[in-house]
């Protein structure tokens, strides 16, 4: 199946959804490794769902899934065509969603650019 992705309109999908639940860490399903777009039929992880919110169906989620590689910086580059540097953006945030931080933090990393994410505890401490 084939889609086009607008990549202004898939970041603004993640920073919405980031925005309406920056506390919320991401559990993978158990029975996968690594990213999943999709979980029993339904957009699962922040991409995924800012995906399927800018109507990228769900069987286009299920074959990123099954590609040779879950990362959303070589899907975006390779089948859709964007920037590299713009791709990298989402793969901030998705390796960040996927070591169990924040949305917020996720999005803070990517922002930044950051190498290494300090706890939330210690940013806002004096």
């Amino acid at each position: 199946m084939t889609a086009t992705i607008d990549p202004d309109g898939l970041e603004r999908e993640v920073r919405a959804l980031a925005a309406e639940q920056p506390e919320f860490v991401y559990q993978r399903p158990n029975h996968r490794d690594g990213c999943v777009y999709v979980d029993n039929g339904c957009p699962s992880c922040l991409i995924g769902q800012a995906a399927a919110r800018i109507g990228i169906p769900i069987a286009v989620l299920e074959d990123w899934d099954s590609a040779d590689t879950t990362g959303i910086d070589a899907i975006l580059t390779g089948d859709f065509g964007v920037d590299g540097a713009r791709a990298e953006w989402f793969a901030k945030v998705q390796a960040k969603q996927d070591d169990e931080y924040t949305w917020r933090q996720a999005i803070e990393y990517a922002d930044q650019g950051i190498s290494v994410l300090l706890p939330v505890t210690v940013l806002n401490n004096p």
